[in-house]
C-alpha cells in the first residue's frame, strides 16, 4: 500500500467537496478546513466522513470548519450547471468551462466566506477558467 503524505499547516477555504460516498477514501483528513461544502450523493443524509454521517456531529468532534467558536461549513447539495457534461479538451477554451460553476439557483450562491475581511487573504483577480470573482461565493467558478 502506498503511504499518504500528511499536508500540515494548509487551509482550504471557500471550496465544494462532493464524493459518490465516504469523502475521505480512508485517508487522514489533514490541514484546515474552513467555510467550504461537504456532499455525498449516496450517503443517505449527505454527509459521510469515514463513517460519520452527520456534518455538525463531524465539525464538532474534529474541530474543522469551525471559525470564531461556530460551524461556518455547509453540507448542501450544490446545484451545478451541467454536472456530468464536461468534454472540455482543449486547455485553451478553458475560459468556456463551466459546467461544475454554480447554477442561479444553488444554495452556496454568495455562501463563501469574504477571506480579506477574516483572514486578511485578497481575492484573486481571476479563478482558474479567467472569470473575475464579483462576489464571496463557494467553488471554483465564481
Amino acid at each position: 500500500m502506498r503511504k499518504r503524505a500528511i499536508i500540515k499547516n494548509f487551509f482550504y477555504y471557500n471550496n465544494i467537496f462532493v464524493g459518490r460516498d465516504d469523502l475521505n477514501k480512508e485517508a487522514p483528513v489533514s490541514g484546515h478546513f474552513i467555510g467550504n461544502n461537504w456532499f455525498s450523493l449516496l450517503s443517505g443524509t449527505g454527509f459521510n466522513m469515514g463513517g460519520t454521517l452527520n456534518f455538525e456531529q463531524w465539525a464538532e468532534a474534529t474541530g474543522q470548519e469551525l471559525w470564531k467558536g461556530k460551524i461556518v461549513g455547509l453540507n448542501v447539495k450544490p446545484i451545478f450547471k451541467r454536472p456530468g457534461k464536461t468534454v472540455l479538451t482543449d486547455p485553451t477554451l478553458l475560459h468556456e468551462y463551466d459546467a461544475y460553476c454554480l447554477a442561479e439557483d444553488s444554495p452556496l450562491r454568495y455562501k463563501g466566506l469574504d477571506l480579506k475581511k477574516e483572514f486578511g487573504i485578497r481575492m484573486p483577480d481571476q479563478n482558474f477558467n479567467g472569470c473575475m470573482p464579483a462576489t464571496y461565493t463557494m467553488g471554483a467558478c465564481k
